[in-house]
């Protein structure tokens, strides 16, 4: 519907503090208007008493590497997101001349569509302007810029960070990315990554979104590592998909999130995280090596050797996704009895066979701690807005179905989320705008019509997007 104006009937409309009545509510030119009768020129749209939500600022997706594709924008558009801050995972989708395009995919292809690969920012940000109705915002990831630019020895540190800064300067990024789980930072030397670090963050004082390096056993340490790199920083730390990971940490929730609580309270810069309402994650194969090119630049013998010495975290129980249908969602343990072979030799195997494609599944949280740490109200919830089938088989409509949940516990409970999302991503990147819903304001909003005797199914009668004086559909 393309039309100037739509007409909004039995809606309870969210102006950014709590839920109103408006039996007549309508959009003309792009900016919201009050009416105290229908107007037969007016295209009428029936809530069914739904509600009408401000657009979601999403800041945890992948579709950096998606932008020009229509999936990208209706997955988004879909759950309420018109803003996306895309470049999580420490990469971003530009490579320089001084890599082989055919090496930089191979590198970052896992992550989406290959053909947002650019031979210029230019040409990256121009195409991120004609990607609308979803207003997208970039961050710098220090992951691709440390392998177009690898951080060999301590003699080149000066010239890298020069470096970083001149690129980050040159374009309108809205902070930095960067993942401890992935090549090469996963392989740098801790103290040669801090020096890096501390000295770009002093220098450049902007947030800074990590995956740190151990949701599990050592999640403390983890955040600490790169709490550690903004001491005497002004730049903000935020953890990015908080979680704490598998049944470490089981009872243990409360007592470990207070010392991370703590560590905010106390903290000279400003600390914050976020995640997403998944028990688990997927994360590429050849990460569980020290180099991604591990599997195949040394000898079977060593290969295995490596992860006997280094044995990943209950290997046995890793879930295996890929489009092979021999190894697809079954876990290690499972495929290495099939085949006759050890764990590390079946691992090896299974690289070989999808040639250094394919994931793996991370456990995450019990189910009952994951939502005992969604309900904390220091945690906001973030999401991949747009995911592949084999790479994120987790990807559901995530906003879409937390709100459901939540409105099944009340207008209230409903109320309490909408507020948290939109303040959560404000206070991480607070130049991004905000959209509030009060007459004479451009409309950017989301419907949430909850469908009728479903107690337990994220299902809509009506979900769509208002931008501008444009209303985008999703029956």
């Amino acid at each position: 519907m393309n039309s100037l104006s739509a007409l909004f009937l039995n809606a309870h409309v969210w102006d950014g503090q709590q839920f109103i009545f408006m039996p007549y509510f309508r959009v003309h030119n792009g900016i919201i208007c009050h009416s105290g009768t229908q107007e037969a020129d007016e295209a009428a749209l029936n809530l069914e008493g739904g509600y009408i939500i401000p657009g979601i600022t999403d800041i945890h997706t992948h579709a950096d590497f998606t932008a020009s594709d229509s999936r990208a924008r209706d997955y988004a558009l879909g759950q309420g997101v018109t803003r996306q801050v895309t470049g999580l995972c420490g990469f971003h989708p530009v490579y320089p001349e001084s890599t082989s395009r055919d090496d930089y995919i191979r590198y970052t292809g896992f992550l989406g569509d290959t053909a947002m690969l650019s031979t210029s920012w230019e040409h990256f940000f121009k195409t991120l302007e004609q990607t609308g109705p979803v207003k997208k915002y970039q961050l710098f990831g220090i992951n691709s810029f440390l392998y177009n630019y690898p951080l060999s020895s301590d003699d080149v540190l000066e010239e890298r960070i020069n470096a970083c800064i001149e690129q980050y300067q040159s374009y309108p990024f809205q902070g930095f990315s960067l993942s401890l789980n992935y090549h090469p930072v996963k392989s740098l030397p801790p103290e040669r990554l801090y020096r890096f670090m501390n000295s770009l963050l002093t220098r450049l004082p902007v947030c800074c979104s990590y995956h740190v390096r151990d949701q599990q056993d050592r999640i403390l340490e983890s955040i600490q590592e790169v709490m550690s790199w903004h001491e005497g920083t002004a730049a903000r730390c935020h953890i990015s998909h908080l979680k704490f990971g598998g049944a470490s940490h089981k009872g243990l929730f409360p007592e470990r999130y207070q010392t991370l609580l703590e560590w905010q309270k106390n903290s000279a810069f400003p600390l914050s995280w976020d995640t997403y309402p998944f028990a688990f994650a997927s994360t590429t194969l050849t990460s569980l090596f020290p180099t991604t090119d591990f599997w195949q630049e040394q000898s079977e013998e060593d290969v295995c050797q490596w992860l006997v010495d280094n044995p990943p975290p209950r290997l046995a129980e890793t879930t295996i996704v890929c489009d092979h249908a021999q190894f697809n969602q079954k876990t290690l343990g499972t495929i290495a009895s099939e085949l006759g072979e050890s764990l590390e030799k079946a691992l090896l195997t299974i690289c070989r066979t999808l040639n250094g494609g394919g994931t793996y599944q991370r456990a995450f949280c019990e189910e009952e701690d994951l939502l005992w740490l969604l309900a904390q109200p220091e945690t906001f919830i973030a999401s991949d807005s747009f995911g592949l089938g084999q790479v994120h088989p987790r990807c559901t409509d995530t906003f879409t179905t937390v709100l459901f949940r939540a409105w099944q516990k009340g207008e209230q409970a409903l109320c309490e989320l909408v507020q948290r999302l939109q303040h959560g991503a404000h206070t991480v990147f607070p130049e991004i705008p905000q959209t509030t819903l009060a007459e004479g304001q451009v409309a950017e909003l989301f419907f949430f019509t909850p469908k009728p005797g479903s107690n337990n199914q994220p299902a809509f009668l009506i979900r769509g997007t208002i931008i501008g004086n444009e209303l985008y559909r999703f029956d």
